[in-house]
């Protein structure tokens, strides 16, 4: 029987404390909040009043807003797909195919369009779409609102994606298991914003 000397394990469990704690106060509240400066109200807030979790990121375009929404307005499966790692995403059979084209089809959103996230029809619907400002998506049970703000000064343009999430009624572990992800969601979120900037800076130069 292999015995771990009492002085590793109490260095085991020091650093894991030191990790953790860094980053519940530290790190974590830096993913939520990527891009900073957006903490007031948004559009689509009050679909979620009492959320149990928060994300706000947030990227500043040098580009108007006109240039901007076109790519925004069009995202989803089967869409404009996501500007993110589509690598990854079809890793776990999506099926997104990000575009570097407007997509025509997909300019006019309404109130109750699907935007599907993945290959089997799942996903959101438009709950608000106020051209050149605000497209909000909301989970069919509203447990979820996928929130993006487009905000203009000077010629450029922040754009916000805000996701509230209250699951009332939800498993105890849902705080837990939110925290477990964020590192991926993140990563993914933060890429589809500079996917967006990356197009519209173009577009807009054209």
């Amino acid at each position: 029987m292999i015995r771990i000397p009492l002085r590793w394990f109490v260095v085991v469990l020091a650093a894991g404390i030191v990790a953790g704690t860094t980053y519940w106060s530290i790190v974590r509240p830096w993913l939520l909040r990527w891009g900073g400066g957006v903490t007031h109200a948004l559009p689509g807030d009050d679909l979620v009043p009492e959320p149990r979790y928060v994300a706000t990121r947030s990227v500043v375009i040098a580009a108007p807003p006109a240039a901007v929404w076109p790519w925004l307005v069009q995202i989803g499966q089967g869409r404009g797909g996501f500007y993110s790692y589509d690598w990854i995403e079809n890793l776990i059979g999506l099926d997104i195919h990000s575009s570097d084209h407007i997509l025509e089809e997909h300019q006019r959103p309404r109130v109750g369009d699907r935007v599907a996230l993945a290959s089997d029809g799942s996903g959101l619907d438009v709950a608000l779409a106020e051209p050149g400002r605000s497209l909000v998506l909301r989970e069919p049970d509203g447990g979820w609102t996928w929130a993006f703000t487009l905000n203009s000064t000077d010629g450029t343009t922040r754009l916000v994606a805000r996701n509230r999430w209250t699951t009332a009624g939800g498993p105890p572990g849902f705080r837990l298991y939110m925290a477990l992800i964020d590192p991926a969601a993140f990563v993914m979120e933060r890429k589809m914003l500079l996917g967006i900037k990356e197009r519209a800076e173009r577009l807009a130069t054209e």
